[in-house]
């Protein structure tokens, strides 16, 4: 569905998630989009990988939710994600909190990898499918997984997997850090051919607006 990596690093969590958006029906790119979200007034950072209704309802329910203890922070992710997949839409969400301990959360809409709406604690995940996903991953290595990612190609999840394999990573990388002392992001250039892969796929839509 979309870039989606996390690791507990240290005292820290970090989160990674790419700008592109897709069309949820035909996987066609239709342009870039934040997909970070931040907690205003507690050490909280999340993405999210949708089909369906744009996420921006999912985001500010979080955002504007009970969110004061790490507790608070997944009940009210859980029921925010659950309203809204009652249209029939999904969503997977990865929350990196350090409110005690740097902790890392999967909560999905699906039951790809475990129970719907289930919080999950992790301390890695790599999505899109990365070869070595079940080893862990050093955290100077994510860079280079990621330009795995980048270049590799990936059957879209349900029934997009019929159009066959397609790049779902593009537009640009954010690196997300999470800490109790706050949320910082910064870019992450990627070089050789996934920089190139990253810059290709977006210059086609940019070509067709014009």
């Amino acid at each position: 569905m979309t870039l989606q990596n996390g690791m507990v690093h240290g005292n820290k969590v970090y989160l990674w998630t790419d700008t592109m958006v897709l069309d949820g029906d035909t996987c066609e790119v239709l342009g870039a989009m934040p997909k970070g979200f931040y907690g205003l007034n507690h050490p909280f950072a999340g993405t999210v990988s949708n089909i369906g209704a744009p996420p921006r309802s999912l985001l500010e329910a979080i955002g504007h939710g009970k969110t004061s203890t790490e507790d608070e922070l997944v009940q009210t992710a859980q029921l925010a994600l659950m309203d809204y997949c009652a249209d029939g839409s999904t969503a997977r969400l990865l929350l990196g909190c350090c409110f005690t301990e740097p902790r890392l959360y999967y909560i999905a809409g699906d039951d790809m990898n475990g129970m719907p709406f289930a919080a999950y604690t992790v301390a890695q995940y790599l999505s899109p499918q990365h070869q070595n996903s079940t080893e862990a991953v050093a955290f100077a290595r994510m860079p280079s997984v990621i330009a795995d990612q980048a270049t590799g190609q990936y059957l879209p999840q349900g029934h997009l997997g019929n159009l066959g394999k397609r790049q779902t990573v593009g537009g640009t990388i954010v690196q997300i850090e999470v800490s109790r002392d706050g949320v910082t992001e910064r870019e992450l250039v990627l070089r050789g051919k996934a920089g190139r892969a990253l810059k290709r796929i977006m210059a086609g839509v940019e070509a067709r607006a014009a």
